[in-house]
């Protein structure tokens, strides 16, 4: 439901260019004007995301932080379940066939990027700042709530193991069968290749560098330092390189050298796709299947974006600063094994309870309505546990391009150039005595651009 709407807003927005965002706020917002508690996470992300379209940073923030408390306080009751040795697997390990939205890695950053970017936007450096310090603290929070699952799965799996020999169920080897399972459902070579130096699935040049670019502004050059290191080593873009060079020398040049800053965010997020995989249940001894969501990337519709000046002495191109869909990729990549071991080992934990309560219940003398159970039951075709959520963060970007550079004439010129060869053109005013930040969505053949200028410090 939700990936056929938005398929439905996207295509307003690439081949008319309106946004409908009366559809998403309707999802969100009670009769009082407030939002819903009961409002899905999913919707919070696509409208807050859609809101800097209009230049609403303000509604844009605020939806975006509900979105946040939102899924930390899902993971902290997840946590806090785990303590509960009464709580069964299932309830810890949110995530499929939950109905709530569980966010990859990169979306949780991302919330930081856009509300320190519309922070940024509306001229409020101190905001912004604490924004980038999140997305920091956030690195670290999705590296311990990784641990944390790891460490549930582990425990389960051992779990599993004793009540199969309290059965006197023989020939449980979960690891081979989920190395199996492993090689069906992982990355093609190509996808594989195009991964291969992507150091995991949240870091990233593009928050690394708007998180430099922040604490330089407030001058703070020893926070900015490691930023920007972490921007270069994470991307090949030659303005990033030459920031970095020019900061080692002279930590000011980062925002008394540089006039203009462009941030492009280019074409939609991947989507997903139900990969069906069959699995044989040594329990039961029936086949039977679970799904995974599998990412599959889309075309960014944008060939490049050109920046001219007003003399005509500068016309440069936009180049690549962070690809969030291989961040996708990735994580789909590294969750896997635990993915597929967590699918198979609910229908084992299933099953094995369901053959306790039906041998109990067989000691008592079997009937054809029991018998008939036990045939449902034993099958494994409780799909309900293994549905997965093919649901996305739709509007949030394919790739980050960035460029920078020095103007001493207004306008300049972003013109991009679509796949087909189409090109649309805008025009941004820029003040070329202050700092200019320029946030540009392309969508389609449509432009929403957004600027704000700030004081270039010493020179």
């Amino acid at each position: 439901m939700h990936t056929s709407r938005m398929n439905s807003v996207k295509e307003a927005i690439v081949k008319k260019g309106t946004l409908d965002i009366g559809f998403l706020e309707k999802t969100i917002y009670n009769r009082s004007g407030d939002i819903d508690g009961s409002a899905d996470l999913i919707d919070l992300l696509e409208l807050g995301a859609m809101y800097p379209l209009v230049k609403d940073y303000q509604n844009s923030n605020t939806i975006l932080e509900s979105a946040y408390v939102k899924y930390t306080k899902r993971e902290e009751r997840a946590k806090l379940n785990a303590r509960n040795t009464t709580t069964d697997f299932l309830d810890i390990l949110i995530g499929e066939g939950s109905g709530e939205y569980e966010m990859a890695s990169y979306e949780k950053i991302y919330i930081h990027n856009i509300k320190a970017t519309n922070f940024l936007m509306m001229g409020n450096l101190n905001a912004a700042r604490v924004e980038v310090q999140r997305s920091i603290n956030c690195n670290r929070r999705i590296r311990e709530y990784a641990q944390f699952k790891a460490a549930q799965i582990a425990k389960e799996k051992t779990s599993v193991k004793q009540k199969a020999k309290k059965e006197k169920i023989g020939n449980l080897d979960m690891d081979a069968e989920v190395g199996k399972l492993t090689k069906k459902a992982g990355l093609d070579g190509e996808q594989q290749q195009a991964i291969r130096n992507i150091r995991n699935s949240y870091e990233n040049g593009y928050t690394y560098l708007l998180s430099a670019l922040v604490f330089a502004l407030n001058q703070e050059w020893e926070n900015a330092r490691p930023q920007l290191k972490n921007a270069d080593a994470l991307t090949d873009n030659r303005y990033v390189k030459r920031l970095y060079r020019d900061f080692k020398n002279n930590p000011a040049s980062l925002t008394s050298k540089t006039n203009v800053y462009i941030f492009s965010q280019v074409g939609f997020a991947p989507y997903k796709e139900n990969f069906q995989v069959p699995f044989y249940n040594p329990v039961s001894k029936t086949l039977t299947h679970f799904s995974l969501a599998k990412i599959q990337t889309t075309r960014t519709g944008v060939s490049t974006i050109n920046i001219v000046d007003g003399s005509s002495t500068v016309n440069d191109r936009m180049e690549a600063l962070a690809d969030l869909d291989l961040l996708a990729l990735k994580q789909y990549d590294e969750d896997l094994v635990a993915n597929i071991t967590k699918a198979t080992l609910r229908v084992v934990s299933q099953t094995i309870k369901d053959k306790a309560i039906l041998d109990e219940t067989t000691k008592k003398g079997k009937n054809t309505a029991l018998f008939q159970i036990e045939q449902i039951l034993l099958s494994g075709m409780n799909q309900v546990l293994y549905k997965t959520d093919i649901r996305a963060w739709n509007l949030a970007p394919k790739r980050v391009l960035f460029y920078c550079g020095t103007f001493g004439t207004s306008p300049i010129t972003l013109t991009v150039r679509s796949t087909t060869g189409q090109t649309a053109e805008r025009k941004v005013d820029i003040d070329p005595e202050r700092l200019n930040i320029v946030s540009v969505r392309c969508l389609g053949q449509k432009m929403f651009v957004n600027h704000q200028t700030f004081d270039r410090g010493q020179r």
